[in-house]
């Protein structure tokens, strides 16, 4: 089954980091915090956060271009990644496979 394509704008909440594989392709992940906009509503709600992942020529221009703070557009798919705790407890959780990433153009240029 496919997973279908989301979408999200807001901020680079962290620096992207640059990886590479043991086959030498390069990765890298940071985090999109995106506080949605409510009109008229008397108390806006909190950001959320999302763990993003880039690959190959996408994770290095990330990497290039965006820092913290940078206003994004982000297409992908959200994938199950849960995590166990230094306790050894299970935490469930999703991230983001970033097929796309560009600048939010309201915000800033090209």
């Amino acid at each position: 089954m496919t997973t279908p394509s989301v979408g999200f704008v807001g901020n680079v909440a962290t620096d992207p980091e640059v990886r590479f594989s043991k086959a030498g392709k390069p990765w890298c992940s940071f985090r999109l915090s995106v506080k949605p906009y409510v009109p008229g509503a008397t108390e806006q709600p909190e950001a959320e956060f999302y763990d993003l992942v880039a690959f190959g020529s996408l994770a290095e221009n990330v990497a290039d271009t965006c820092r913290k703070g940078s206003r994004i557009v982000v297409s992908g798919r959200i994938e199950d990644a849960s995590w166990t705790g230094n306790d050894g407890t299970e935490h469930p959780g999703q991230k983001i496979i970033a097929d796309g990433i560009g600048r939010d153009l309201r915000f800033a240029g090209t």
